[in-house]
């Protein structure tokens, strides 16, 4: 699907154009679909971390191409465990946690 979202933004076309759906609801779902991976995914790319310090901070990417593409990697793995994570001190996890509750209230 990935390769599918690349050649879509190459040649300006619609992922269901591309595969042969004549069926237009059908279509639309599976551009959804194509459409919402190939954001997540180039989003993710876009990550970055510290691996340096506070003072003289060294950022690389925080997943590489192959742990996207890959069936068993999970974005945001890291954080599953939500009993051990220091949420109250952790601002990234402080976002995600306030991001999961506002989506359930709204």
């Amino acid at each position: 699907m990935w390769d599918l979202w690349r050649i879509a933004q190459a040649t300006r076309s619609r992922p269901s154009d591309i595969v042969g759906i004549a069926e237009s609801w059908a279509a639309y779902q599976f551009d959804n679909a194509v459409v919402s991976l190939g954001i997540i995914i180039e989003n993710a790319l876009q990550e970055q971390k510290n691996v340096g310090t506070k003072d003289k901070p060294v950022y690389e990417n925080k997943y590489t191409i192959t742990q996207l593409l890959d069936e068993d990697f999970r974005i945001g793995s890291e954080y599953t465990n939500w009993v051990d994570a220091d949420i109250d001190n952790d601002p990234q996890l402080r976002s995600i946690e306030e991001g999961l509750f506002y989506e359930m209230v709204d």
